[in-house]
């Protein structure tokens, strides 16, 4: 196991399992019907928002294999494939459906997940998701950092080194395959794009305000591609809504799931 610690606040523990591709680990604490949160390409950050969720439900906050120190698994090399195993996840430790929550990476492998098992679903959450960039964009590590996040005073604190977050970055390359010192150089992912009719159950699409990551018109094309959806663009966050603008986002998501 990583000597990584993560800031739970005291809210959740670890535990670990094994997955037909290998070992996994995962996050769970709280009290109320499930609710699986998948991180970004940045690996797992416990946000306050997250935090304060467990107060009304049960969240599940799984590792993408490879990201803060965890094994890659030999056979998940794409979204399809993860999306897949999660649903494994949610099948054996949560045994009923649920609603995922997704940021960055985390959003386009909701979108999968919402492709191949919208059964599983019932709702999902998409933040910012990467996969829907143009092609001719490119943004580089640099620019991702500075522009990622609002109000950086209210990061939570974490022990990660500046090592373990950019070991994340390439341990995304193995599920996307950008090109060296570029965050997602395969902006477009168009196998998603071309199944996004297919999502049948409801979302919710956040996007910030100030998000110099994601252009408008991507979340904007994605509404328009799934039925049942809602966008939001949230007024003065970044690329990280749930950092930038906790209570926004919990009235956004408390509403949603009610």
């Amino acid at each position: 196991m990583s000597d990584i610690r993560h800031n739970l606040g005291g809210k959740f523990e670890r535990r670990e399992t094994m997955m037909p591709t290998g070992p996994f680990s995962y996050f769970v604490g709280g009290d109320g019907p499930p609710f699986l949160h998948i991180h970004g390409a940045g690996g797992l950050r416990v946000s306050n928002a997250l935090q304060e969720l467990t107060k009304s439900h049960r969240v599940y906050m799984p590792l993408v294999p490879g990201f803060d120190d965890t094994v890659a698994h030999e056979d998940l090399n794409s979204f399809p494939e993860l999306a897949d195993m999660l649903a494994g996840f949610a099948e054996t430790q949560i045994g009923t459906p649920c609603p995922l929550n997704g940021h960055a990476m985390g959003g386009r492998l909701v979108i999968w997940y919402a492709i191949l098992h919208s059964d599983k679903a019932g709702k999902v959450i998409i933040q910012c998701p990467s996969g829907l960039r143009t092609q001719d964009r490119t943004i580089t590590d640099a620019q991702y950092t500075a522009q990622v996040v609002t109000h950086a005073d209210r990061v939570p604190d974490e022990n990660r080194s500046p090592e373990v977050v950019a070991a994340n970055r390439t341990a995304g390359h193995r599920y996307h395959t950008p090109g060296k010192d570029v965050v997602q150089a395969k902006f477009r992912d168009q196998d998603m794009i071309d199944r996004l009719g297919d999502i049948t159950c409801r979302a919710l699409i956040l996007q910030g305000s100030l998000d110099g990551v994601l252009a408008p018109d991507s979340v904007e094309f994605l509404a328009g591609q799934v039925r049942n959806s809602q966008l939001v663009f949230v007024e003065d966050a970044g690329h990280l809504i749930e950092i930038d603008q906790r209570e926004s986002y919990l009235k956004l998501v408390r509403d949603f799931l009610a």
